[in-house]
């Protein structure tokens, strides 16, 4: 819902239907009202019909020409600026008399590029670089339907629209949407700036920038590297060990370290260097004499039960490694852990890289209110904890805390995700989301009373 609304108010905003309707007007002044309604229509499928094809082919027009999505965020966030300063200052320039002539005024300059305009074209491509599985596409879809339809109702609607608001009342929206459009656009500036400021400082090609700062003190630098709704840290290669980027095989591995009595799953995700441990459960030496002598990057906990948590102050303290969980379990955390706390409040979408791949942190509640599940797009693989196992959701000491939160935890952030990604659960044998998917209508039926996992 959040992505859809993103996408409506992003476009709704650049193309400005309500702000169309004086120029429409103006275009079809001598027209008939049956002329008038076929133009509002036929403008309409222009452009969602340009909005479409880029967003299908953008991606390949941009590999084709070498351009980066920071290039392209910046270049956008310039273009949007100058058509907001446009809304703004009211100096958008008019098709002249000869452009009217010499084309049919629905296609242009109403359907590209009054509608479907650069501004809408760079925007829609940067929301396709945000879809991730099918429920972001779905979103993306309904936003660019819906503003059509929006576009289609102030076109055929427009004498009545204008009537009503008047041309103070058209004026006053037009500016409204440009504010709103210059704040977007400054935005997409910043981000790119950003993006292309970090590029040139860890991710230059060839070139070896060394990590001097203290252990510690470069710790507490990433645990306060926090950007937007992101607060979890990318969590990189530590002190005294040069970052590098080089077109070498990916080398990162997964480790299964079965707890006593097969209590629960122990994860571990790296190379020979470094690793990340996840759910580390009650055991610290069986878990430091898995990992060696590689260097823990961080201690990830997908929920707060003391069988996930017990031993992951012991671990992550070895070298002085950050214990990351979700806020929403803290209580729980404090039954294992009741002097300590974790040292990272993940939240949904946050990124942790080790070795050369990283790993997307999906908030997924249920099992516990701070459920998290971990997708490692790379490696083809999602650890997820006790949200779902080969045999279903997991309940915890044989009852579900919220049975019906968490099917639908896995429906949406689960069974999205590409059909042969591998489940490596907190418990029991692994899986895949094809075969969760299709034991998932069977598990809606037995309700509450589904059998134990394994």
């Amino acid at each position: 819902m959040k992505f859809f609304s993103e996408v409506f108010v992003t476009l709704f905003v650049i193309i400005d239907p309500v702000g169309t309707v004086p120029v429409f007007l103006g275009l079809t002044r001598d027209r008939s009202g049956r002329d008038r309604n076929r133009l509002a229509w036929q403008a309409t499928v222009v452009a969602f019909a340009v909005i479409v094809v880029f967003a299908l082919f953008g991606r390949t027009i941009l590999d084709y020409l070498g351009v980066g999505l920071a290039a392209l965020e910046g270049a956008g966030g310039l273009l949007l600026l100058l058509v907001a300063l446009e809304l703004l200052t009211g100096q958008a320039a008019e098709p002249t008399q000869a452009e009217l002539e010499r084309a049919n005024v629905a296609f242009v300059p109403l359907g590209t590029p009054l509608l479907a305009g650069p501004g809408a074209i760079v925007a829609i491509m940067l929301f396709v670089q945000r879809v991730h599985g099918a429920g972001d596409g779905f979103a993306l879809a309904a936003g660019m339907v819906a503003v059509a339809l929006s576009v289609w109702v102030a076109l055929r609607f427009a004498p009545v629209v204008h009537r009503v608001l008047t041309d103070n009342g058209v004026e006053l929206v037009t500016r409204i949407a440009g504010l709103l459009l210059a704040a977007i656009a400054v935005q997409l500036v910043a981000n790119s700036a950003i993006a292309f400021a970090h590029s040139a400082l860890f991710e230059s090609s060839g070139v070896q920038i060394p990590a001097t700062v203290p252990a510690d003190v470069q710790r507490r630098h990433f645990l306060n590297t926090f950007t937007g709704h992101n607060r979890a840290p990318v969590v990189g290669r530590s002190a005294g060990q040069p970052y590098r980027k080089e077109a070498l095989p990916m080398t990162t591995r997964i480790e299964k370290v079965s707890a006593p009595a097969a209590e629960a799953n122990v994860w571990i995700i790296g190379d020979d260097e470094e690793v990340i441990v996840i759910d580390p459960g009650r055991d610290p030496h069986g878990v430091l004499d898995a990992v060696g002598d590689r260097e823990v990057l961080a201690v990830i906990c997908t929920h707060g039960h003391a069988d996930h948590v017990a031993a992951a102050v012991a671990v992550a303290e070895r070298d002085d490694a950050p214990v990351a969980l979700h806020p929403k379990d803290r209580l729980l955390w404090r039954d294992a852990h009741p002097a300590d706390d974790a040292d990272i409040e993940m939240e949904d979408g946050g990124i942790f890289e080790v070795a050369d791949t990283s790993v997307e942190v999906i908030h997924a509640p249920g099992h516990t209110d701070g459920s998290v599940c971990l997708y490692c797009e790379d490696l083809g693989v999602v650890f997820t904890g006790h949200v779902l196992t080969g045999s279903g959701p997991v309940p915890h000491d044989g009852e579900f805390p919220d049975f019906a939160g968490q099917l639908t935890a896995v429906g949406e952030h689960l069974l999205t995700l590409p059909s042969d990604t591998r489940v490596l659960p907190g418990q029991g044998q692994d899986t895949t989301i094809a075969a969760a998917e299709a034991k998932f209508d069977s598990w809606v039926s037995a309700g509450p009373a589904l059998a134990d996992p394994d």
